[in-house]
C-alpha cells in the first residue's frame, strides 16, 4: 500500500479489476433466478435485484467516467440517458458492456495526478 493512506495507481487498477469479478459473480447468481423475482419490487432500497445491479453500475459509471475525470458539466445529461435503466436482461447486458468497457479504457489514463486531485 502507498504511504499516507492512499492506493497507488497499480493498486486501484487491481481494486476494479477485483471490484468487476465480485460483480459479474453476483449477476450470474441473481441471473439463475426467476425474473419474477429479479424484476419485482422487493421493498429493498432500489425496489429490484435487477435495479440495484444497475444503481451500482450507475456509481461506477458517473465516478469513474465522468467525476474523476472532471466531466462533471456533462453529468446532468448521463442521468437522463434512458440506457442506465435497463428493463430486461437484454438492455442490462448493454448498459454493463458500456460501463466496464469504458472503465477498460480508462484505466490506462490513470495516473498517480489524476488519482489525486480532487474533482472541482
Amino acid at each position: 500500500m502507498a504511504s499516507r493512506g492512499s492506493a497507488s495507481v497499480l493498486e486501484v487498477r487491481a481494486l476494479l479489476e477485483y471490484d468487476r469479478a465480485l460483480f459479474d459473480a453476483y449477476v450470474r447468481r441473481i441471473r439463475r433466478l426467476p425474473t419474477t423475482i429479479t424484476h419485482r419490487d422487493l421493498g429493498i432500497a432500489h425496489d429490484s435485484m435487477i435495479a440495484t445491479l444497475t444503481h451500482i453500475l450507475n456509481v461506477r459509471e458517473s465516478w469513474l467516467l465522468y467525476i474523476v475525470p472532471r466531466r462533471q458539466r456533462e453529468i446532468d445529461a448521463l442521468w437522463q440517458d434512458p440506457g442506465r435503466a435497463p428493463k430486461d436482461w437484454k438492455e442490462f447486458d448493454a448498459y454493463a458492456s458500456r460501463v466496464w468497457d469504458g472503465i477498460e479504457a480508462r484505466l490506462p489514463t490513470l495516473t498517480m495526478t489524476s488519482r489525486r486531485k480532487p474533482p472541482n
